[in-house]
Formats: structure tokens, C-alpha cells, sequence
């Protein structure tokens, strides 16, 4: 037997009124917005990864940023350094363009002048005639001129030559030797070049010698420019042993003979 107590039981007694139904409809509303405001309050810390994934963002953006400033300071830049390279490459071309003014003042060259134990540094022109060393040592040393013999090696230098004609460098020294006499103006059309010949084969020099004078100023002027004097030397022509006595048109020399030295 049913229990007349119970909700059912009473429902079945009496019919449900309208006032009712109204109720439980508004309770059953209540409970689906509690349901509702229950699940949209729980993802509350979604918003997290979002705020980390904003700042992400955000730096890279900076990043971004800073990355377009440097290359457009760099592009900046870049146009300048190729001003400055072409400026540099004006200023050599202007350079260039006023390097054929330098003759018309021409650069003086240290000639170095060996005379003894001495080194003379005479500033000259590279188109200047060796005359003006001749008349320089001349007057350094208290002799004429015409006994300054200058000499390139082995090689008797005229002083009509310039050292350009010579092709003479800074570090080429030539020799000065002051000659005991020297021949008279009439006699330079008759000077003999003879030649002086010593044991090893870069000691040779050639000699103007007129064909009165005594051989014995050749012998001099060899020992001097060799840097041999004071040396026992013996010198030979033809196979006889000359005493600096002889006189060149005794002895029937001509131009090319050659007198070889020992000792």
C-alpha cells in the first residue's frame, strides 16, 4: 500500500496547479545559470599563456625593430665611405694630372764624390754637366781643375756627362783623383787611351796620357784610384818592366795598348 505521506502520493491526490509548475520551472532556471557561471568561472587562468605569448610578441617586435634601425644606419653609412674612397680617388688623380709640373723645378740629387778617405755629398741636377763637380772638388782641394780626373767604376767620366746620361742611383758613388800634372790644352787632341790591367779582373782602368808625359803619373793616378798606394807595384809592357821614367812616344804606344800591374 502506497504511503500517503509521500510527494508522489500527494501528486497523485492532487493535480498539480499552475502556480507550481511556475516554480519549478523558475528553480530549474536558477539551476542551469549556476551550472553556467560555474563553468565559465573555471578556465579563469587561461589568460596566462596569453599575456606570455603578448610579451613574446612584443619582443620580437623590438627586436624587428632595432634589426631595420641598424640597417638603415648602415645604408646611411655606406654612401659616405664610398664619397669618402672617391675623394681619395680624386685627390690621386689631381696628383696625377700636376706630376708633369715637377720639371720646371727639378729635384736636386745628393751625388756621393769618394776623394781619399773622404765622402763628399754634392747636391746637383740630374741634367747638370759633372763640370760643376770638377770645379767643386777643385776649389776643396787647392788645385786646378784640369787635375781633377772623377772616375765611375773603372770607367774615366767626362765632364760633359750628366748623371742622368750615366744613369747614376743615390747609393752610386764615383771617384775623384787629383791628377800630379796634366796636359797642356794643345795636347788634349793627342792623349792616348791606354789601358791598366791588374791581376784580378775588376782592376782595370783606362788612362788618358799624353805621349810626352811620363809614365809614371799613370802609374799614380792606378795606385790612387785602386786605392793601392803605398803598394810595391810592378808594371809591364810588351813584357818589359816599366820604371815610370818611360815616355809613351818612346815606347811607340798608341791608343788601346795595355800595361798590366803586379804586386
Amino acid at each position: 500500500m502506497a504511503d500517503s505521506s509521500s510527494p508522489h502520493a500527494e501528486d497523485a491526490l492532487f493535480p498539480e496547479s499552475p502556480w507550481k509548475k511556475k516554480l519549478r520551472s523558475k528553480n530549474a532556471e536558477e539551476k542551469t545559470k549556476e551550472v553556467f557561471l560555474v563553468q565559465d568561472t573555471s578556465p579563469l587562468p587561461s589568460p596566462l599563456p596569453r599575456t606570455k605569448s603578448r610579451k613574446h610578441t612584443r619582443a620580437l617586435q623590438k627586436l624587428r625593430e632595432v634589426s631595420k634601425r641598424l640597417q638603415d644606419l648602415r645604408s646611411c653609412l655606406s654612401p659616405k665611405q664610398r664619397q669618402g674612397q672617391d675623394h681619395q680617388n680624386q685627390e690621386d688623380e689631381v696628383v696625377l694630372v700636376e706630376g708633369p709640373t715637377l720639371p720646371e723645378s727639378p729635384r736636386l740629387f745628393p751625388l756621393k764624390i769618394r776623394c781619399r778617405a773622404d765622402v763628399v755629398r754634392l747636391p746637383v741636377r740630374m741634367s747638370e754637366p759633372l763640370q760643376r763637380v770638377v770645379d767643386h772638388m777643385a776649389t776643396r782641394l787647392g788645385v786646378s781643375p784640369s787635375r781633377i780626373l772623377l772616375l765611375f767604376g773603372e770607367t774615366e767620366l767626362s765632364p760633359t756627362a750628366t748623371p742622368r746620361t750615366l744613369k747614376l742611383g743615390v747609393a752610386d758613388i764615383i771617384d775623384c783623383v787629383v791628377l800630379a800634372s796634366s796636359p797642356e790644352t794643345s795636347e788634349m787632341s793627342q792623349l792616348l787611351q791606354l789601358r791598366v790591367q791588374g791581376k784580378e779582373k775588376h782592376q782595370t782602368l783606362e788612362v788618358s796620357l799624353s805621349p810626352d808625359s811620363p809614365l809614371k803619373n799613370l802609374m799614380s793616378r792606378y795606385e790612387e784610384a785602386m786605392g793601392l798606394s803605398g803598394h810595391k807595384l810592378s808594371f809591364f809592357f810588351d813584357g818589359t818592366k816599366l820604371s815610370g821614367k818611360e815616355l809613351p812616344a818612346d815606347l811607340g804606344m798608341e791608343s788601346g795598348d795595355l800595361i798590366e800591374v803586379w804586386g
